[in-house]
């Protein structure tokens, strides 16, 4: 009997494989991800032996079933465009062609088909894997929420929702089907949609940065991008994508604001409309962006750890997986009696990494370590030898952008702009203008950012707001990251819920020591509406400028 179930899961192992080889190379970049199989393949092999939840199956409500085959569904169909314009003129496909004599076209198709069926059942059973894992978390964070929580968060984000839907009716300007790249700000919102960044493993914008990206977006997002193909209009996969992506920004500013201590239901929600009315948490409703889902798999973890001791692995690898920087998470341990020790924590660490490496290894992710050329592109982004004082102007202009409207316009593309070629010269873009003065607002905002963590430097969050906030400082003034084409405004997503967060904390002590608690909420919805209105002109200029120029 025993001998019997052995073989039976070794089958399931064997086909699950063979279904994931199917996925892999639906996602590959090039022929050459095929050198790397195996090494998927054996990692798969193990991962599977380690945790049978990837492959054995509980009894689930039908509804689920349909649910993960729906979310597979649409992972698995992502790819196949992309594949056919890949590999249509490979040489694999030429010799298959003068093989069996079938046109190129038709046969790089039935290649596509045969593969996305092939892939479905490692799709279902990496899609029911991923929810077994989150579902349980999620169950507990929405224990801590109450019903009037449930109904402002949802209604928030429908209003969102539709000024979303509203936009890009007007506008493809936030995520254009050919401008891929530096049409607003410096945004690659364009790349994010045409290249399937949120499901290809393989995207290019899925490189060493945030090489997990796809694996920990594609579940969310998979449902919406089969209903974009149910719109009959151009940009319907943008829209839709962008509108699935509103929750998730207004979900992660909302964790974040509930792990704030000595915080009532009526100071967070009023928290909540303050975050979405500074000119980084508004605008980053309605672009679709990799910082968006970086900063949810964050808050997350983040909530876990604070609201519940509990530290998740795999909201770690989540976290880091689609923002490499946030790796360093894995430094922060649960609380106990007693402080644990260097040796644990570094054996804890490592444990950690073992299983990132995994996942990366065991689902498809490989190439992404081996792509070394993209690795060496990525240096033209940095600044070390450039002007520090420069750098140090434009820093001080990025954390004022997280509140306050950046200080940006519509240019004409030049050549030296033009990074990418995709913009042809003489065309208008919505740039960031020279940074030629330190910005008073961004100095004060950094320095009161320092005076809340050091009157609340104990708690874990304040700690964790403040190595943000230090590693913005280092990766803008010291690598000089963005600098050179001066597009800082997009990191405001990643960086700046820290300067909130302990510029919250302090205006908290403020208030507690004046025992003036109960006018915190007012004062949070007044800031809101002073800094909605101070935005308004600056947001209106922009939308104008979208619309007139790039209609939808």
């Amino acid at each position: 009997m025993k001998q019997s179930l052995r073989l039976r899961f070794l089958f399931q192992q064997v086909l699950l494989i063979l279904s994931a080889c199917a996925l892999f190379l639906l996602n590959a970049r090039s022929i050459s991800m095929v050198k790397v199989l195996p090494l998927s393949m054996i990692a798969l092999f193990f991962w599977t032996k380690y945790d049978r939840r990837v492959i054995e199956r509980r009894p689930r409500f039908w509804a689920w079933n349909l649910f993960f085959t729906l979310v597979a569904l649409g992972i698995c169909l992502a790819p196949m465009a992309i594949f056919q314009n890949t590999f249509g003129d490979s040489k694999i496909i030429v010799v298959l062609q003068n093989r069996l004599g079938i046109e190129a076209s038709l046969l790089v198709r039935s290649i596509s088909v045969i593969l996305v069926v092939a892939a479905m059942w490692f799709a279902f059973c990496a899609v029911r894997y991923f929810y077994a894992l989150l579902l349980p978390i999620a169950k507990d964070i929405a224990a801590d929420f109450q019903a009037a929580e449930f109904w402002f968060i949802a209604g928030v984000s429908a209003i969102l929702m539709v000024a979303v839907a509203a936009l890009y009716l007007r506008t493809n300007a936030f995520a254009h089907p050919v401008l891929e790249c530096d049409l607003l700000y410096s945004s690659d919102s364009g790349a994010c949609i045409n290249y399937l960044s949120y499901f290809r493993i393989g995207g290019v914008e899925n490189d060493i940065r945030s090489p997990l990206f796809a694996l920990f977006t594609a579940p969310f997002l998979s449902i919406p991008y089969l209903l974009s193909f149910l719109l009959p209009f151009g940009n319907a996969q943008a829209m839709v994508l962008t509108m699935a992506q509103v929750p998730i920004h207004v979900v992660t500013w909302y964790l974040l604001i509930k792990m704030i201590p000595n915080c009532n239901l009526g100071q967070r929600l009023s928290l909540l409309v303050l975050a979405l009315a500074s000119y980084s948490g508004f605008l980053f409703s309605f672009f679709p962006e990799q910082y968006i889902i970086a900063t949810f798999w964050i808050a997350l973890f983040l909530y876990r750890l604070i609201r519940h001791n509990r530290r998740e692995d795999y909201l770690i690898i989540g976290a880091a997986g689609t923002m490499i920087t946030s790796a360093a998470l894995a430094f922060l341990t649960e609380r106990t009696d007693h402080k644990p020790s260097l040796g644990s924590t570094i054996k804890t660490v490592l444990l950690t990494g073992v299983k990132g490496l995994g996942a990366l290894f065991a689902f498809g992710c490989l190439d992404v370590l081996l792509s070394y050329q993209h690795v060496t592109h990525l240096f033209s982004y940095t600044n070390v030898s450039g002007s520090f004082l420069q750098k140090l102007m434009q820093y001080f202009a990025h954390v004022s952008s997280t509140f306050f409207a950046a200080n940006a316009g519509p240019i004409v593309m030049t050549s030296e702009l033009n990074e990418w070629k995709e913009i042809a010269v003489g065309k208008m873009v919505w740039h960031e203008l020279p940074v030629t003065a330190l910005s008073i607002a961004g100095v004060i905002l950094f320095a009161l950012a320092l005076v809340g963590f050091l009157l609340n430097r104990k708690q874990i969050l304040s700690k964790v707001s403040l190595f943000l906030v230090l590693l913005s400082f280092a990766v803008i003034c010291l690598f000089g990251w963005g600098t050179s084409e001066n597009g800082m405004f997009l990191y405001t997503k990643y960086f700046g819920w820290a300067f909130f967060i302990l510029l919250v904390l302090l205006m908290q002590k403020f208030f507690a020591w004046l025992h003036m608690e109960k006018y915190t909420a007012p004062v949070y919805l007044a800031a809101a509406v002073g800094l909605a209105l101070y935005n308004l002109p600056q947001i209106k200029a922009l939308l104008d400028f979208a619309i007139t120029y790039y209609p939808a």
